[in-house]
């Protein structure tokens, strides 16, 4: 059998037949066995050489495949690379790793891989490769080990992950400083209940530190929809399609979305909504700041206009980790900004001291200190009125401000179905929100076509 191209391993373009379904035809000379991936995300996860790709999806995107393929390409590559393989527990070896496992490669089991499955060890015997059986129930078996590679499968289920996680990374140490092919991969249908992956991943920050990562470009992601994979049988997708619609259930199960999905704070929050920038010639009457300070958290300002019609446009946002006073007065003045309303926990004289130094009219939102009247203030704005239109919108130009509103969410128990409402869910940023409640508390409180508050400023 010949047009499947030359061998990878020998050369030659010599190959047996295939015709068993997932059956791939194998190279007559030296018995190689190539992988056959789906063209797009997954292909470019097996073939990422970056230090730590995560291959996330919707379920049922192939992302177990991807690992296994991604595992089978670096053994076959790297021959004596040990490795580490875990699963949200050591069950969903036999329920889905294994069959999986034997689905691509069923015909080379016991020859060119074993299972032993006392040890909890995957051996690639003519490959000199073993692979480490873990579970994320016990991070600690992490530690101590020599390895050259690890795959971490639905690090979105369960918990142990993210321990497990920062105890292999310092394992990849086999071969020295000398070896530049280290990798661990990742495959998993996002979850936001355990923010440290988006954190990492989507958001370009340590977890450990929360400050931003040097080096963004090694942990990419590469994305996969459920719908992209064509071996799904195309009624039962049809019917979950159908059932769960554009749904937030649906964005992260099948589009593969970080997005909450429990305790939501504002449901009624829509893109084709709510989610607009303002025409050019829009007239605006009245422009105020929102801003909530932050230290390793980020700093969030938020520009709001009022138009004619009295609806509120959220139309550019500052918003940076560990940001300096410096940071946040720039933008302020870049953006001309009359008035700005901040956090009402801050001092008078921490207030009278940015004055007089920077020059800026700067006063606590004392209405919206409280956060019920917070809640109130955004439910209000964004709620859909007799007109058919939202009190507010916000700019396309404010990403950090639509995905905190997006994913806000209640703490919900364990266990539990109902919300605590009094507390935000750990994890959850409400920087932007509440810089826009503070905002707000301006508009609500009928300041518009009354003359401006101004302070007296005394040079330092």
């Amino acid at each position: 059998m010949s047009a499947i191209g030359f061998c990878d391993k020998c050369g030659e373009d010599n190959w047996e037949s295939a015709e068993a379904p997932f059956e791939r035809a194998r190279c007559k000379p030296c018995g190689y066995l190539p992988v056959a991936t789906m063209p797009g995300p997954q292909t470019d996860f097996v073939l990422s050489r970056a230090a730590h790709p995560a291959f996330l999806g919707g379920r049922g995107s192939a992302k177990t495949a991807g690992g296994i393929l991604k595992m089978w390409t670096y053994v076959h590559n790297h021959p004596g690379a040990n490795g580490a393989i875990s699963f949200p527990t050591f069950t969903d070896v036999d329920r889905i790793f294994l069959p999986e496992l034997r689905k691509f490669f069923g015909e080379l089991e016991g020859d060119e891989w074993v299972y032993q499955e006392k040890k909890k060890i995957l051996v690639f015997p003519h490959l000199n490769c073993r692979a480490f059986i873990l579970s994320a129930e016990e991070p600690g078996q992490g530690k101590g080990l020599n390895l050259a590679w690890f795959w971490m499968e639905e690090v979105g289920v369960g918990s142990g992950h993210k321990l497990l996680f920062f105890n292999l990374q310092p394992a990849l140490r086999q071969f020295g400083d000398d070896y530049d092919d280290y990798q661990g991969w990742l495959t998993s249908t996002p979850n936001v209940q355990f923010p440290w992956l988006k954190q990492l991943y989507q958001d370009g920050i340590s977890p450990v530190t929360e400050e931003v990562i040097e080096d963004p470009e090694e942990y990419p992601i590469f994305p996969a929809r459920t719908i992209d994979n064509p071996c799904l049988p195309k009624k039962r997708l049809r019917l979950l399609l159908s059932l769960w619609g554009d749904s937030r259930m649906a964005r992260q199960e099948l589009e593969g979305q970080f997005i909450s999905v429990e305790g939501i704070v504002f449901p009624e929050l829509k893109e084709d909504v709510h989610l607009r920038h303002p025409p050019p010639d829009h007239e605006f009457i009245a422009t105020v700041g929102g801003l909530d300070f932050g230290d390793a958290s980020p700093t969030a300002l938020l520009e709001l206009k009022m138009d004619r019609s009295r609806k509120i446009w959220i139309t550019r946002e500052f918003y940076k980790r560990n940001a300096t006073d410096d940071d946040w007065i720039k933008a302020a003045a870049e953006w001309n900004l009359p008035l700005i309303l901040c956090d009402p926990s801050a001092s008078e004289k921490d207030l009278m001291t940015w004055r007089m130094r920077y020059n800026v009219n700067l006063q606590a939102a004392m209405a919206a200190r409280d956060r019920a009247e917070r809640g109130r203030l955004w439910r209000t704005r964004l709620a859909v009125r007799e007109d058919g239109f939202p009190g507010l919108y916000i700019s396309t130009a404010c990403p950090h401000t639509w995905n905190e509103l997006l994913n806000l969410a209640h703490y919900v128990p364990k266990g539990q179905e109902e919300p605590q409402k009094s507390v935000f869910a750990p994890g959850t940023n409400d920087h932007s929100y509440d810089a826009g409640a503070y905002g707000m508390s301006y508009f609500e409180r009928g300041y518009i076509g009354r003359p401006q508050k101004t302070i007296e400023l005394v040079k330092a």
